[in-house]
């Protein structure tokens, strides 16, 4: 990497390489250390070159969508198609079969939480004190009318 008195000189490059380690998931010290530069360096070249700030958002954006989606399928439940493979007598036989994960109640939990916390907060306004039955029907409720508004699974 270029140097000049102790500084790091922008290139263009250096926006696809940041790219580049955001889409694997890199907070901004990490692009830095990437990069071989200071983490202040890489929040002035986000403002300083346009080029630059694009990029770092874009990928980032990228990996956030990518783990967003995996919650979710995660949440919901899913198929995948994989291999078995199994030693029958003493060959490897490989089959074909479809994978079915079912929801993980934590991630739903996390899902509505933050999707829905007019719903599914911890702490709602003047119902902090209710009694189990209390709290078990308006948790009820709640599940019904998430139900009612999203429609069928899928």
């Amino acid at each position: 990497m270029p140097k000049a008195t102790g500084r790091t000189i922008y290139t263009p490059e250096l926006a696809k390489t940041a790219a580049a380690l955001c889409k694997l998931g890199a907070t901004n010290a990490e692009i830095a250390n990437g990069l071989g530069v200071a983490c202040s360096t890489v929040e002035m070249w986000m403002v300083k070159h346009p080029e630059f700030g694009a990029a770092v958002k874009t990928a980032k954006a990228v990996a956030d969508a990518r783990v967003e989606r995996s919650l979710y399928q995660r949440a919901c439940g899913y198929e995948c198609d994989e291999i078995d493979i199994r030693v029958v007598g003493s060959r490897a036989v490989q089959t074909p079969i479809r994978k079915r994960y079912p929801p993980d109640v934590v991630a739903c939990i996390f899902w509505l939480k933050n999707r829905r916390p007019d719903l599914w907060r911890e702490k709602r306004d003047g119902v902090d004190d209710l009694t189990p039955e209390a709290a078990a029907r308006e948790a009820q409720e709640a599940v019904q009318r998430a139900m009612a508004t999203s429609g069928p699974a899928g």
